[in-house]
């Protein structure tokens, strides 16, 4: 079966959409249908470029700490043909 690709989209991908995409992992995890999605976020604004996603998520459990030591990154119209599904 062919993985369900879902992008997560927020203004800057610095809060909003990490945190969505992480929550939807881990209720995937939790349910047993994490092999069947890939995620990603991304935002419509480069006002936030360069910028690291917000501190204030490493609080959460182990999985964040990794999954927010990345840049945020702006949404590119050549995923949308790839994706699934697109949540803002």
């Amino acid at each position: 079966m062919q993985k369900k690709r879902v992008l997560f989209v927020c203004l800057g991908n610095i809060c909003r959409s990490p945190m969505a995409e992480f929550i939807f992992r881990k209720a995937a995890e939790r349910e047993g249908l994490a092999d069947m999605f890939e995620t990603a976020s991304a935002g419509t604004s480069a006002e936030e470029e360069g910028n690291s996603v917000y501190a204030g998520q490493d609080r959460y459990e182990s999985g964040p700490a990794v999954l927010f030591q990345i840049l945020r990154r702006d949404l590119r119209l050549i995923w949308v043909e790839a994706l699934s599904y697109i949540a803002g």
